[in-house]
């Protein structure tokens, strides 16, 4: 499943948070992009193109929020092939209705996680063998370059 190297963050919360910023940050190492997006700029989106959407479900206000309408959109999306869903959550997921043969573009993964973690999810989950390779090699250098800048100070 190949993608372009940009995904886009369900910004439930209608602000920049902390676990954006740490996560796009995260992964701009490995050369992927990460555009924050409303729920209506979501769904304006989707009726373009097939897209790569990122969910964190941290907090009870997130998960009531994506248990209700928009939950049923997300499920309409992956169902439909419009979307890929990277679902990060302190909850179950939010589209436990989803047959297995569609598991292939939802990953529910279970917080707390790092974002070196979230990180590897997302390319093993996108990317085939080589590319994913690449980018891995070039998500640890950036890495490994940060720590030092870091250390150097």
């Amino acid at each position: 499943m190949n993608t372009d190297n940009y995904l886009f963050y369900l910004n439930v919360q209608g602000k920049v948070d902390a676990q954006y910023v740490q996560l796009a940050k995260a992964l701009s190492f490995a050369g992927i992009t990460v555009i924050p997006v409303s729920p209506k700029e979501l769904i304006s989106f989707l009726k373009k193109k097939s897209l790569t959407v990122i969910v964190i479900n941290g907090d009870c206000q997130t998960n009531n929020f994506l248990l209700g309408t928009m939950g049923k959109i997300l499920e309409l999306a992956v169902k439909s092939g419009k979307i890929n869903l990277f679902e990060f959550s302190s909850f179950k997921t939010i589209l436990s209705q989803l047959p297995q043969s569609m598991r292939k573009r939802h990953v529910h993964s279970y917080l707390p996680l790092s974002h070196n973690e979230v990180v590897s999810k997302i390319l093993v989950n996108l990317y085939n063998t080589e590319e994913r390779e690449k980018l891995m090699e070039k998500f640890i250098y950036n890495l490994r370059r940060e720590e030092n800048l870091d250390n150097a100070e």
